[in-house]
């Protein structure tokens, strides 16, 4: 067999009236984790950087929020996942907001 390249998922999805519920096995829950604990930190990197730029105020704080967030998330994976992998709900009624939920 030819070797494969890429990224390759099992995650699967269900929409409802309340939002979406994303399942994460155990190595899915993992990289994905350290792609948003990275992510959140290059944004945080750049927010500091655009706080030196005359009128970067809006870009700094974002970048900040932006990087707040993607390191709570990856914290939130990281703490859920007890080896079967976490499920990540996504609210969007009445107000948008997440919760990780451990897979049993």
């Amino acid at each position: 067999m030819p070797e494969q390249s890429g990224f390759q998922t099992n995650l699967s999805s269900n929409a409802y009236w309340w939002g979406v519920a994303i399942t994460f096995s155990d190595s899915e829950t993992k990289v994905h984790a350290h792609a948003m604990r990275q992510s959140g930190n290059t944004a945080a990197l750049l927010a500091a950087i655009t706080a030196f730029i005359p009128g970067g105020w809006l870009a700094s704080v974002t970048g900040a929020f932006w990087g707040r967030a993607g390191n709570s998330i990856a914290n939130d994976f990281d703490y859920k996942n007890r080896g079967n992998g976490i499920t990540l709900n996504i609210h969007w009624l009445p107000v948008i907001y997440y919760e990780v939920t451990t897979n049993s």
